[in-house]
């Protein structure tokens, strides 16, 4: 024992990743350990203990032939006895008397002596091959469970050699600090490398080379290239050429933007404000002058348009330098981005070049930024001068409408027209043949708008392109992080594997350990398992908080592609270098969870971005995310996991939500974890390890696995006082008979009931009833049975104790069904009492108010619906239409019935109505007629004027009406809901009834149950189960 504990040392191993010994080694060959003294002498015993079985067998080879001759005996006494001296012929001197030994006498009583005595002899001879038959075979088992503990112990301790040494080879197969992860997976590939072999076995190597070589060819896919003669190309080179391609277009046509902003095109503008001022003005004088109506043509909020145009122009500057400092930025990092990947053609894949793409990314982004923003500003611009200059047209008509219908002299009117048209020519152009061309205005809006296209169709080849390129990363990303995981979960299985057995191994080899040492050895592997966890799901926590926590202040700052992209590299940068460390592992593990939820929430991160009141909140909840995460791990760390009774109960009803975390955490492992199925997924093999642990743990405890638990079990039998002979002796044992008692056994009769004498069956059964004789009640008869003392009298000591108890079990199962009883009845009595009265109350509200209140509420409703088709809205003015200057109906005219066409000297005045129809149609609405298009609106005024007659008032115009918005309101779908609630209602008195009835019969049921209960207060059987019965049905 003492040479097993050297090996590797007696402590049991509490978690965690263990080194490995260098210096061990395993050897080949059989795994039984060398022979030594001890196991030479329970060879030894082993060979005595068959002699004696031998012997044994031998001796009871002889008591079965005694127990046939003394069988034959038996039979021969009882022939004798029972039969007459004629039977048995003459046979000399028979004395039927008591046998005396000193005058021998032969004949049927001396050969029944005879016997009975060798049948003794060999019972004693039986007796002492047993005892040493025994004593033998206990130590043959001694011996055997010594030699198979030792077995296991020899095959664990090769077993925790080989997985060190195939965790050895792992590691030093993936900690080459000078290859990338692709060459050592190449390497692990080669068929001259047998590490895969020597870890896996020649299938399982086989296996895990297919996975790795299919990941491998993936990487090294191809694609054509459409565009050059549908060349073969590598995928992720072309990605980047794909990419690098759509850079310049963008630049070239921000050139032809940015040509659209120069002073020129501010001054054109700016031209076109004085001159909308110039407009202004003539119009204020025009209308001061000639006594016009102002408010006719709205010189206010015309100027107001004016001002706002001059103050959207007065930005120019401001929003056309940032465009261009952008511009220059983004510039300055494709110049540096093309210088780089001239001088490294080839390196596409590598990190460094990776890099420089996220930085003309980035730079790309900002400009893309101040680009849509100088859009929006000229979105802006150019909808105030397309609007201003329609409203300047407007009025400019409206003003020569004005000095149409003016009772100015002729030379006044013909000079205020001229001023009118020459503002209006203004925004018109002819060339020399006299066509129309645009006006410089309309010129820069329509070509800025285009150039504003070219730029937007270079930023869509961009974003197609960059796509492409990101999802080829994440192809690579993907591809690289599935041979890491080939190799982590390769690694990982070994490290915890090595970490089990170290564990059993350490408390199989520890003498003195016991129970508690074993539970020490498997919550130290659990707690292990757990804090890996809690470290992973801190980790993960902390790196969302580096990466989206400090974006500062400024939104434009704040994009989403740039932490994806670095992201990406950096979990990229930790393949290239893996060299299979704990810390490494866990550091990708963490930084692919982050990845995950950056991209699955990537919509949400860039709304957020984009607000700085949102941000802020965000990163509040980043750093309480983190601090959690914080807390669980400290939990793990510091407090290993435990809380006592005290801390249960007093975390779990505080006020502060940490300790009610804490508690939450401790009753459900991984329940305060910010991402659970990620972080368990990550530390699988952790929490497997745990549960392997436990597994062993019961097996040792149930001595599936030979330990110090199971020696010290056997070790209290060596004793044969109170040991193994005294657990035969109890384990035989019928009643107070033992099996020393069936050694004793003889020809006598012993006392007792005949099981197959039918007559003594139906003494004993009258004897049975005798003892409850006068008793109609089963329990009363019960108890009688269980206190007499009689019941061994009439079926024996052994038969009538077990009688006995098991009409005690009965009693005891009766009164438990009593209680039970009595508890139910109890909770059912109340509800049974208060159903019925409450169920009246029901009717009762149905009957008196609800019914009528849910009529009137349907008529109610459908008028309240009704009366809002007659309301009139007071700010909806109907006026006194009249023909408009132009002699134009304010209807639609149509053929009169007769045919006549509209203006015909015969034609009837007809008009149609807003649906189109005519007078003698069905449905014609003549209050509702349809407006012509060609009407302007003209109304009569309060006096009874047209305009055009003098003293037209327009602001004071007659008034015919209100409109009212609803009249047109359909309730045809109202008017059937309400008349099938009512028919619905109408046959309320009916079910009400039914239900009426039913309640009756209820409430007999009820009063029959209670009066019954009444009677039979305890009584839970009979009748009264029947009564129950029958009140659930009906109920």
């Amino acid at each position: 024992m003492a040479l097993l504990q050297q090996l590797n040392g007696t402590s049991p191993v509490g978690g965690g990743t263990q080194g490995t010994d260098s210096n061990s080694s395993s050897g080949s060959g059989s795994s039984t350990p060398p022979a030594n003294t001890s196991l030479s002498e329970l060879e030894a015993a082993k060979k005595l203990a068959e002699e004696k079985s031998i012997a044994l067998t031998t001796a009871q080879a002889e008591l079965e032939l005694a127990r046939k001759r003394f069988d034959q005996a038996k039979q021969l006494q009882i022939l004798v006895m029972n039969s007459s001296p004629e039977f048995l012929g003459d046979i000399d001197s028979v004395n039927m008397g008591t046998y005396d030994p000193n005058a021998p006498n032969g004949g049927i009583k001396y050969e029944i002596y005879q016997a009975d005595l060798q049948i003794a002899e060999a019972r004693e001879k039986l007796k002492d091959n047993e005892k040493v038959y025994f004593s033998k075979n206990y130590d043959q088992a001694n011996a055997k469970r010594t030699e198979d503990f030792f077995g296991d112990l020899w095959n664990r301790i090769q077993s925790f050699e080989s997985s060190k040494e195939k965790l050895k080879l792992l590691e030093d197969a993936v900690s080459n600090p000078g290859q990338t992860l692709v060459q050592k997976v190449n390497s692990l590939l080669n068929p001259a490398n047998l590490v895969l072999v020597s870890v896996f076995g020649n299938q399982g190597a086989a296996q895990v080379k297919f996975q790795l070589q299919g990941l491998v060819d993936a990487l090294s896919k191809t694609v054509k290239d459409n565009e050059n003669g549908n060349v073969e190309k590598q995928k992720f080179p072309f990605a980047v050429e794909k990419f690098s391609s759509s850079l310049d277009p963008i630049l070239t046509h921000s050139d032809g933007l940015l040509s659209q902003f120069d002073n020129t095109d501010k001054g054109n503008l700016s031209e076109f404000t004085t001159r909308m001022g110039n407009i202004s003005s003539f119009l204020n004088s025009f209308a001061t002058n000639y006594n016009f109506n102002p408010g006719y043509l709205e010189i206010g909020d015309f100027n107001v348009w004016n001002t706002a145009l001059s103050n959207s122009l007065s930005k120019w500057n401001e929003n056309v330098t940032a465009f261009q400092t952008a511009k220059t930025d983004f510039s300055a990092a494709l110049s540096a981005y093309k210088a780089y990947a001239t001088s490294h053609v080839g390196s596409e894949d590598s990190l460094e070049y990776q890099s420089e793409v996220q930085k003309v990314t980035a730079a790309f982004g900002i400009y893309r930024e101040k680009t849509s923003s100088l859009e929006e500003y000229w979105d802006d611009l150019s909808t105030r001068t397309g609007h201003l200059r329609l409203e300047a047209l407007d009025r400019l008509q409206k003003a020569k409408t004005m000095v149409d219908m003016s009772t100015l002299d002729l030379a006044t009117r013909k000079t205020l027209k001229a001023q009118i048209d020459s503002f209006k020519s203004t925004f018109s152009k002819k060339d020399s043949s006299g066509n129309d061309l645009p006006d410089d205005i309309s010129v820069l809006l329509t070509g800025t708008d285009s150039k504003f296209l070219s730029v937007a169709d270079s930023f869509s080849t961009y974003s197609s392109r960059y796509s492409y390129y990101r999802n080829t990363i994440d192809e690579r990303s993907a591809i690289l992080g599935g041979m890491s995981g080939i190799l982590i979960q390769a690694l990982e299985g070994q490290r915890a594997s090595v970490t089990a057995q170290k564990a059993q191994l350490g408390f199989l080899l520890d003498e003195d350990a016991g129970i508690e040492e074993l539970q020490d050895t498997v919550n130290g592997v659990e707690e292990t398992a757990k804090t890996e966890a809690a470290k992973l799901d801190a980790r993960v926590a902390e790196i969302l908080l580096s990466k989206l926590g400090n974006l500062g202040s400024d939104s434009s700052t704040r994009k989403f592609d740039p932490i994806y992209l670095g992201l990406t590299n950096e979990i990229n940068s930790l393949y290239s270098v893996f060299s299979g460390s704990a810390d490494e592992i866990l550091e990708i593990r963490a930084r692919k969870i982050a990845l995950d939820y950056i991209k699955n929430a990537g919509q949400s991160l860039t709304r957020v971005f984009a607000d700085d009141g949102e941000y802020a909140k965000f990163q509040i909840d980043l750093n309480r995310m983190k601090d959690r995460s914080q807390a669980t791990l400290s939990f793990y760390e510091d407090d290993h996991g435990y809380l006592n009774e005290a801390d249960r109960i007093s975390l779990r009803m505080s006020e502060d939500e940490n300790d009610r975390r804490k508690a939450s955490e401790y009753f459900s492992f991984g329940s305060t974890f910010l991402f659970g199925n990620a972080v368990m997924q990550g530390t699988s093999a952790w929490l497997n390890l745990a549960g392997g642990m436990k597994s062993f743990s019961e097996a040792v405890k149930s001595g599936t696995i030979l330990s110090g638990l199971r020696d010290d079990y056997f070790s209290d039998q060596e004793q044969e006082a109170n040991g193994l002979f005294g657990e035969l002796i109890e384990a035989a044992g019928i009643g107070s008979y033992s099996s020393v008692d069936f050694y004793k056994d003889s020809i006598r009769s012993q006392a007792g009931v005949d099981q197959l004498d039918t007559a003594k069956i139906n003494q004993k059964k009258a004897e049975l009833a005798a003892l409850i004789a006068g008793m109609s009640d089963p329990q009363v008869q019960l108890s009688q049975l269980i206190q007499s003392g009689n019941l061994t009298s009439v079926f024996g000591l052994l038969t009538g104790t077990g009688v006995k108890q098991d009409l005690v079990a009965w009693q005891k199962e009766i009164d438990d069904a009593k209680i039970l009883f009595q508890n139910l009845d109890g909770n059912i009595q109340a509800p049974m009492t208060n159903l019925a009265s409450q169920f009246d109350s029901l009717l009762n509200f149905f009957n008196t108010p609800a019914f009528a209140q849910m009529q009137s509420y349907a008529d109610s409703v459908l008028n309240s619906v009704e009366a809002l088709k007659s309301l009139e809205d007071s700010n909806l003015l109907i006026y006194d239409p009249v023909d408009d200057i132009d002699g134009n109906s304010p209807y639609e005219k149509a053929p009169d019935q007769d045919g006549d066409p509209v203006g015909s000297a015969n034609w009837t005045p007809t008009y149609r109505d807003v649906n189109g129809k005519l007078p003698w149609q069905s449905g014609y609405d003549s209050a509702h007629l349809k407006i012509s298009i060609s009407w302007t609106p003209t109304y009569r005024d309060a006096n009874g004027k047209v305009p055009g007659q003098s003293g037209y008032n327009a602001n004071n115009l007659k008034i015919l009406g209100y409109t009212k918005p609803f009249e047109n309101l359909d309730t045809e779908d109202l008017k059937t809901t309400r008349d099938s609630l009512k028919s619905a209602l109408a046959d309320w008195n009916g079910v009400k009834s039914d239900a009426q009835t039913k309640l009756n019969v209820y409430k007999t049921s009820v009063n029959e149950l209670l009066a019954f209960r009444t009677l039979h207060p305890i009584d839970f059987c009979g009748r009264g189960r029947r009564q129950v019965s029958d009140f659930g049905r009906e109920g």
